[in-house]
């Protein structure tokens, strides 16, 4: 099965404005912290692997999303 057998995952609804709680798994090129939720991908400004930071959706596509880092998570809370 190729990538064009494989059926379209929905894009979760996010927002402009959404803020999320994630976990940054890598980075992109460019810096930024590459995150996902169910699938969807998202890129946070000011974030490393390995942080849990609540983040707020700047700009949404079909495939992806940016964000800036509201705060640091707390680590109780994932």
């Amino acid at each position: 099965m190729d990538a064009s057998d494989e059926p379209a995952r929905p894009a979760p609804t996010l927002k402009k404005g959404t803020v999320l709680e994630l976990e940054i798994e890598g980075v992109a090129y460019g810096g930024k912290g590459v995150a996902k939720v169910g699938g969807y991908v998202v890129f946070v400004n000011g974030s490393l692997p390995g942080d849990r930071v609540l983040a707020r959706v700047t700009r949404r596509k079909k495939s992806f999303a940016e964000a800036v880092k509201a705060a640091k998570a707390e680590s109780e809370t994932m």
